[in-house]
């Protein structure tokens, strides 16, 4: 009898590795699930920035497809109010309210690195490439029952997590890569 309980425990137990997927496969089944349809929401949490705690809420909204665009529109913190950036496969287009400006750049990429169990979610992470910032993490939260962003989690050299932005008000959406990229007519446009 304890044979066959080892089998079957083992049996379990490889199974359940066995379906453990990568991190690439669980960003493939959320972008599988984002790309259904257009859609919107809102990054509501609290980020340390110039060493003060600040509320941040940033509604997203995206356009899936063959080009897919994604925009940011900052609420809050205040000094960052009603400046927004839209991302597409080639480049980063950041609108600066107060300067009335559009900066127009190739777009940056980081790498992932590390998949976990997080019961109801996946957590993934990974570091940024750019210099200097190599000394914090990114965590991604993705649901497993419906795979999509749930959570950003940025954790300092420690380990401690020093921002974390939630995910709220998913909803499916109707928006076009060029209402995406609607400024206002007399914004300057720089290109680096």
């Amino acid at each position: 009898m304890p044979k066959l309980l080892v089998s079957l425990v083992a049996a379990l137990l490889s199974t359940a590795a066995a379906q453990t997927p990568t991190p690439a496969a669980v960003l493939q089944l959320a972008q599988q699930n984002l790309d259904k349809a257009p859609w919107q929401a809102r990054l509501v949490g609290e980020v340390i920035l110039q060493g003060d705690n600040r509320h941040v809420d940033i509604t997203i909204r995206a356009v899936p497809g063959r080009n897919p665009t994604l925009r940011f529109d900052i609420r809050q913190p205040v000094t960052f109010q009603d400046n927004l950036t839209v991302l597409d496969g080639q480049q980063v287009v950041d609108y600066h309210a107060i300067a009335n400006q559009v900066v127009i750049q190739p777009r940056s990429k980081a790498t992932l690195n590390a998949l976990t169990d997080a019961g109801t979610a996946w957590r993934i992470s990974g570091a940024p490439r750019q210099e200097g910032q190599a000394d914090c993490t990114l965590e991604l939260l993705v649901s497993k029952t419906n795979p999509r962003p749930l959570s950003l989690n940025f954790r300092d050299a420690d380990g401690k997590v020093i921002d974390t932005l939630n995910v709220v008000d998913f909803k499916r959406a109707s928006f076009t890569p060029k209402t995406l990229l609607s400024f206002p007519g007399d914004a300057v446009v720089i290109r680096k």
